[in-house]
């Protein structure tokens, strides 16, 4: 796993935050987090990549992972609940359609609160603005609901590496 904190130029991620988070964004929509009946199970979702006019503004995000193949990107919002609330452990890419040691998951943080994500192993990455958390897409996370903002925002992308990152491993 690695973090990356001030992930991208400041300029650009206010504008993929402050777009994304706009009033006038009517993208998104409810959606399960995973299939269960539980009272916590819904989040907003959207797929900023399905409206042309968001293209330009996610590009400097996405060529800052330098990627051979996108499997999916996905915003997400989960609102604020009184105690913290898990989402369930899980990998986004299910293992037929991941290559071991080049499939990776990353998670770029909209804004600052206290709805980490925590790891299988026990480790927790606290959200804060324009920080990046990226893995190998085996890894188990899970979102947890903020208890200190209106709502946890972020973009969760999952890819294959370009053959440039490569070589060394992960």
């Amino acid at each position: 796993m690695k973090i990356h904190d001030n992930f991208l130029p400041q300029f650009a991620f206010d504008l993929i935050r402050d777009t994304l988070l706009s009033n006038e964004m009517d993208a998104w929509r409810l959606s399960r987090i995973l299939s269960t009946n539980d009272t916590y199970n819904a989040q907003m979702c959207m797929n900023p990549m399905d409206y042309n006019n968001l293209h330009p503004i996610m590009q400097p995000f996405l060529d800052k992972l330098d990627v051979l193949s996108w499997q999916r990107i996905k915003a997400n919002l989960n609102f604020r609940t009184e105690d913290h609330k898990c989402g369930g452990f899980h990998v986004d890419i299910r293992e037929g359609l991941r290559i071991p040691g080049y499939s990776y998951t990353g998670i770029l943080y909209l804004n600052k609160n206290n709805g980490y994500t925590e790891f299988r192993d026990g480790t927790k990455v606290e959200p804060l603005e324009n920080r990046y958390v990226e893995f190998t897409a085996d890894t188990e996370h899970a979102g947890f609901t903020p208890t200190n903002t209106d709502f946890k925002a972020v973009i969760n992308v999952n890819y294959v590496r370009n053959q440039s990152l490569w070589s060394g491993g992960n």
